[in-house]
């Protein structure tokens, strides 16, 4: 039989595991890992593995500001009020010709390092904590299916 690790042709091999992998090694090659052996070694490799593998981060628990809704138009009258064309602020954010235009015509989200950009170039601001949007929503008087059978919309 052949070690799965050094490739040497072995008489007896041993199960271990190497870098987070079940293999069939010799005994040589099982410095390198932790031995296992029969049915518990399943086992073991399994509580090994959820031992190893790290819990992966929620990025958006983090966050607690968005974008304002009407983000694009705000950043074309930050850049009309200051009098300057798309050519120059591209030229001040770092950024290009371009890129300007797809943000103001909100065909791209700006990054953070973007947003941080604009805000300070254009003196706009163009994030809001979350819950803000939400309690704009909450506000208006929600309609059932028979408020809108009765004709009770009134928006």
């Amino acid at each position: 039989m052949r070690c799965e690790l050094c490739g040497r042709d072995v008489a007896e091999l041993k199960r271990a595991i190497i870098e987070g992998s079940e293999m069939m090694v010799c005994d040589d090659c099982t410095k390198y890992g932790k031995v296992i052996a029969g049915k518990a070694g399943k086992r073991s490799l399994e509580v090994s593995l959820k031992i190893k593998r790290k819990k992966e981060k929620d990025i958006y628990e983090e966050m607690d500001k968005e974008l304002v809704p009407d983000w694009a138009k705000k950043i074309r009258e930050g850049r009309k009020k200051k009098g300057i064309s798309r050519e120059q602020l591209g030229a001040r954010i770092g950024e290009r010709t371009k890129i300007i235009a797809k943000l103001e015509n909100e065909e791209l989200h700006p990054t953070d390092e973007m947003v941080k950009n604009l805000e300070k170039e254009l003196d706009i601001t163009l994030l809001q904590e979350i819950g803000t949007a939400t309690m704009k929503k909450k506000r208006m008087k929600e309609l059932t299916i028979g408020d809108v059978i009765k004709g009770k919309n009134k928006n």
